[in-house]
């Protein structure tokens, strides 16, 4: 339609429209034959009985998609990778598909739009793609067809709406408990992301697999700093309101601005229908339902009566008055407690110091209240959960995930938290009072990880690359205990005096073979001993009486939870099967199984279960590392929780060049890691995560499109390219350990293996001639080997004493000097050093970094090498290494980049080989605005 045309058509209906009906014909009887059909078909529509048809559609939606006659894609097109298979919708803005990823083999929904696909059309979409929740309908992918339009690739969900369910009647107030819940859950996920969604009604929330409700439509979505009041021309023409009449709220029918509360109005209508079975806002035509919205009141008289305080409080028109958050509807389903009381809206914006000191404030009086409610006679069955989130200090970023490099952990009388910091590139221990707004760092814990404390609070152990430690809060003393721990360790402070530690990394399947015990250690110091027995295992907590103690270890058949004693006459045993991190809790065991925080009753006298599992309501982050999936949370024995949010993980690949603007992106967001350039620089491969596993993919850049190459059920990570592109290296730990792979990049033909070892191998370069890879092996922690294409025995090119040395690369122009980072110094710095086949390298190295520095690149003709600082700034040094030294510039800075994770053996960028464009692996949401959630007590959760 031309805009001439529209304008014509525009005006004839607002001049018919402001007629009474019998005068309308008249009216059109003079028009232009052109637009006078579509006109007269939109005031039937419009003007049509309330039927379940138009008012259960947006109000903009009856008149574009008249104008619109052809479908933007056809049954049977091959869209991009999608071949699309039937049409399953279509709304005012476009139409939906079902269709299947030829790539993944998986059935997903195609949303077309008749948006012209912009930059912003891309912006917004990839903001719902952030939106990671359970309950939520994933967004996989955006794009743009050949003809310009846009479309999203969202999760196909198979089951009946809520709309249908409605239709047969009330539904049962259990059950409508438990989708009110569960919806409440995932709009509040995505208001925190500070996403609103605008329309939310039945039609728009599926019930899946089991009931399970998952919100879909964000299509209408847009960020809370940006929902202004709907100008002229946006999206549709001028007076065409955006959302579905009947689930409006006042100030969204009235074309006014909109928040979070608007949403909060669409639940309380949306809980309401669904136990009457019946509109709460009712009328002959839009406009009359419009009317009833803005100056009516709902019919709530059908609604059981327990259930009116909640929907009343969401449909106060007064939108100071309505609850404030949807969090607040979820807390009161949850526990039956009274509504809160109103309070002041709070805006999602930038970090201003004003919201620092509010947040302080807030955070302050919460937390307060959850350390008052821990020292006074609690029942044993909580009716709620006192939460609060506890910002990172200024300038400063909790580390996540026990990765080796961060960590966190209550103190056991609930009264502080210990926590690693990192602060331009430091990483220290920090610690707050729950009963004040400020945290303090502890001076000399630089590079500590992994914290504990012990029974009675005054002391926190805690683990360096070097050596395990312990801090005493009130005087700040730090004393050694023991020199030299492997990386990654797991411990427990028990009541006797004893501390206790594993290591996770070794894991051959089935268990045979040498592998390091847990080990005990006097809490003054000594020389460590082995649990005899404990082979294997790893992440130990001290039960109650300080001498059992339970931990994981990676059996045949996955993880299994062990039980034993400090006691040398009680043998371990198998207890049963486990997830990752047990802890003792409130009577219970608390472990993560699948990223799930779950719960269950435990005797830790007669060392068995006493109950089925549950999960909790504890959505955490977690990281591979090595192989293994990490997730982090920390709960004492009274039954208080703190734990990461989910969102940490999700990242980005995105094109910088050497200012750091951005030029573009690679896919959507999800979890990457290792992006490796081809050699060509016409590919892209990565490592993808998709629940516990990730796979192998290749990105075609001329094509844009991607191949994977990976499909079992394992970890595979750490893609190196061969110097002709042809295949790809990786590590996997599908047959046990993970060893060394490799694949054509096409995907065609089998996966060969290269190595076969009962340690963690995760290869890192190849030579530019082919005839050398170097891999990392987790040894204690880590060392780099070299392996030769003739299959002789590898080498240990820093020697077998050089543990913790990561991401080396060869010189592209000729396998003489390698590149590789190191913290033997008690600080990661990047060096170089020579390369001589069959043999370890010379004693003589040179620093490139001058401040810290991992993660080297050269440029592809060997004269330049880039790194990352330690507080994430893109570093460039010039490099000569033509005769028997190397010589290096003075570091350059390019760019502030995000700060790279440590002692990890996945590569955070890559450089193009001309040294011009970077791909960087970059959080979605920057990791300083990650809060920690606090939970006075998990069991009313």
């Amino acid at each position: 339609m031309t805009p001439e045309r529209w304008g014509r058509l525009e005006e004839l209906y607002h001049a018919a429209r402001a007629l009474p009906v019998f005068e309308r014909n008249a009216l059109l009887d003079r028009a232009d034959p052109e637009v006078r059909a579509t006109v007269a078909a939109m005031l039937a529509q419009e003007d049509a009985p309330q039927d379940g048809g138009l008012l259960d559609r947006p109000a903009w939606e009856g008149r574009e998609s008249l104008l619109k006659a052809e479908s933007l894609v056809a049954v049977g097109q091959q869209l991009g990778p999608y071949q699309i298979e039937q049409k399953i919708g279509q709304g005012g803005m476009g139409e939906v598909f079902r269709a299947t990823d030829t790539r993944l083999r998986r059935t997903v929904a195609i949303k077309t739009s008749f948006v012209q696909f912009t930059e912003r059309f891309e912006r917004e979409a990839r903001a719902i793609a952030a939106l990671n929740h359970p309950h939520i309908g994933a967004l996989y992918d955006v794009g743009s067809s050949p003809s310009g339009f846009g479309y999203l690739v969202l999760e196909y969900v198979e089951g009946p709406t809520l709309a249908d369910l409605i239709a047969k009647g009330p539904v049962e107030p259990h059950e409508a408990r438990r989708i009110a819940f569960e919806t409440a859950e995932a709009i509040e996920a995505a208001h925190e992301k500070g996403t609103v969604h605008r329309d939310l009604k039945p039609a728009n929330i599926k019930l899946g697999e089991g009931g399970t409700v998952k919100v879909l439509d964000f299509g209408l979505a847009k960020a809370m700093d940006e929902v202004q009041p709907i100008p002229p021309g946006e999206i549709t023409n001028q007076g065409i309101i955006l959302g579905t009449a009947s689930y409006m709220s006042p100030e969204q029918a009235l074309g006014g601005p909109i928040d979070r509360r608007s949403d909060i109005w669409s639940f309380g209508v949306l809980v309401g229908e669904m136990l009457s079975g019946k509109r709460l806002f009712t009328g002959a035509t839009t406009s009359d339902v419009l009317a009833s919205v803005v100056r009516g009141e709902p019919d709530l008289s059908h609604v059981p009566a327990a259930w009116i305080p909640l929907i009343r409080r969401c449909l106060t028109k007064d939108v100071r008055r309505r609850l404030q958050s949807i969090g607040e509807a979820r807390v009161m389903l949850e526990d039956g407690l009274p509504v809160p009381a109103p309070v002041a809206p709070v805006s999602v914006r930038g970090r201003q110091p004003w919201m620092l000191m509010a947040a302080a404030l807030v955070s302050l009086v919460s937390l307060g209240a959850i350390a008052l409610a821990l020292f006074r006679d609690r029942p044993a069955a909580p009716a709620a959960a006192l939460n609060a989130s506890l910002l990172p200090p200024p300038e400063t970023s909790f580390r996540y995930a026990r990765n080796g490099e961060g960590g966190f952990a209550l103190s056991p009388d609930g009264t502080r938290l210990a926590f690693v910091g990192r602060t331009e590139g430091k990483a220290q221990l920090w610690v707050r009072s729950l009963a004040e707004s400020e945290s303090r760092p502890l001076p000399g814990t630089e590079g500590a990880y992994n914290p504990f404390w012990s029974l009675d609070s005054r002391w926190i152990a805690f683990f360096t690359p070097q050596k395990l430690k312990k801090i005493e809060i009130a005087t700040g003393s730090v004393i050694d205990l023991w020199d030299r721990p492997a990386a990654n360790l797991m411990g427990s402070w028990g009541p006797g005096g004893v501390i206790i530690w594993g290591l996770p990394y070794v894991q051959p399947t089935p268990l045979k073979g040498t592998r390091a015990p847990i080990r005990r250690i006097p809490d003054a110091g000594g020389t460590p001993m082995p649990v005899p027995g404990t082979e294997g295992g790893y992440s130990p907590h001290f039960l109650p009486n300080g001498r059992r103690f339970v931990y994981v270890r990676r059996g045949e058949w996955g993880g299994e939870l062990w039980l034993a004693s400090l006691d040398a006459d009680e043998k371990p045993r198998r207890v049963g099967e486990a997830g990752e991190h047990p802890t003792w809790s409130a009577g219970h065991l608390l472990s993560v199984v699948n990223g799930v925080l779950m719960a269950r009753l435990f005797d830790p006298a007669r060392g068995e279960f006493t109950g089925e599992s549950f999960p909790l309501k504890a959505p955490l982050a977690s990281r591979l590392l090595f192989g293994i999936v990490y997730t982090d949370f920390s709960a004492n024995t009274q039954g208080m929780l703190v734990y990461p949010p989910q969102t940490n993980s999700l990242t980005e690949l995105r094109w910088r060049d050497r200012t750091g603007k951005q030029q573009g992106s690679l896919g959507a967001p999800g979890e990457y890691y290792a992006s490796r350039i081809s050699p060509d620089g016409r590919q892209v491969a990565f490592s993808r995560r998709d629940g516990n596993n990730s796979a192998i993919w290749v990105a075609n850049l001329e094509a844009n499109s991607f191949t994977r190459l990976t499909f079992d059920p394992g970890i595979n990570e750490n893609p190196v390219w061969s110097p002709d592109g042809a295949a790809v290296t990786f590590g996997s730990n599908a047959s046990g350990a993970a060893n060394l792979y490799r694949k054509a990049a096409t995907g065609a033909g089998t996966i060969d293996r290269l190595t076969t070892n009962t340690v963690e191998q995760q290869p890192l370069d190849w030579s530019r001639d082919g005839r050398f890879l170097v891999y990392t092996q987790i040894t204690a922690p880590t060392e780099i080997m070299i392996q030769a294409d003739s299959g002789r025995q590898p080498v240990s090119f820093l020697g077998q004493h050089a543990h913790g040395a990561v991401h080396a690369q060869f010189n592209p122009g000729a396998p003489r000097w390698i590149a590789y980072d190191f913290d033997d110094s008690g600080r990661r710095e990047v060096y170089v050093q020579a390369f001589e086949p069959g043999k370890p390298a010379s004693s003589a190295r040179w620093q490139i970094s001058n401040a810290g520095g991992q993660m080297p690149r050269w440029r592809g003709d060997g004269k330049e090498i880039f790194y990352l600082s330690l507080d994430g700034k893109m570093t460039a040094v010039r490099v000569s290494g033509d005769g028997a030294a190397f010589q290096s510039s003075t570091p350059q800075v390019l760019f502030n980049a995000t700060p790279p994770n440590l002692r990890t053996p996945n590569w955070e960028y890559d450089v193009s080989a001309d040294g011009q464009r970077f791909l960087m692996i970059e959080p979605v949401v920057a990791p300083e605005y990650q809060p920690l959630t606090i939970v006075s007590d998990w069991r009313s959760r």
